[in-house]
């Protein structure tokens, strides 16, 4: 084979990896280009849904910790680690602690619904009479992780505070778009 084919076919490789690095950048950034800017704009309508999901389920019991770790989301991986310790402390702290359409281990029941979430993964926790405590991010930063914790005090402090529902969503933190 001569140096100049060689040369050629060294070029179209080149371009075919090149061309497939450019559609593999162009996929992960429409699933995760919103890391840090995918915001829920309407905190009612997400508090609405979240409503939405707990009157679909006449058999969840309160108090309760409910994760949403939506299925491929890579965010589940940096946010996993922290979820395990929220579902231990929760248990700990009397806590039923559910899981939103996925079966993982050591997060919880899985709570089947037809309803989704725009980003996550979110989390949300119920007063012992089932209204909604807090809804959003497991924490602030791309980490998700236990040191900037948003969920521990809410898992700690009297269950049965009556204070206003607390919507968690003006972090930076990981998000993947749900649709």
């Amino acid at each position: 084979m001569s140096s100049r084919v060689r040369t050629i076919l060294l070029l179209i490789g080149v371009f075919l990896l090149l061309g497939s690095a450019a559609v593999a950048s162009l996929v992960f950034q429409g699933r995760y280009v919103g890391w840090l800017i995918a915001d829920i704009e309407n905190p009612m309508e997400f508090k609405a849904q979240w409503q939405a999901i707990l009157a679909e389920a006449p058999d969840l019991k309160h108090p309760a910790v409910i994760h949403f770790q939506p299925e491929g989301c890579l965010c589940y991986s940096l946010s996993s680690r922290h979820a395990g310790v929220i579902t231990e402390t929760a248990q700990t702290e009397g806590f039923h602690v559910y899981q939103l359409n996925t079966a993982r281990a050591n997060m919880g029941e899985t709570l089947q619904t037809t309803r989704t979430l725009p980003v996550g993964p979110l989390i949300a926790i119920t007063r012992p009479d089932g209204t909604l405590r807090y809804a959003g991010a497991y924490s602030d930063g791309i980490r998700c992780n236990t040191g900037t914790s948003m969920v521990d005090s809410f898992l700690t402090a009297n269950p049965q505070s009556t204070s206003a529902t607390v919507i968690g969503l003006d972090v930076e933190t990981c998000r993947c778009l749900t649709d």
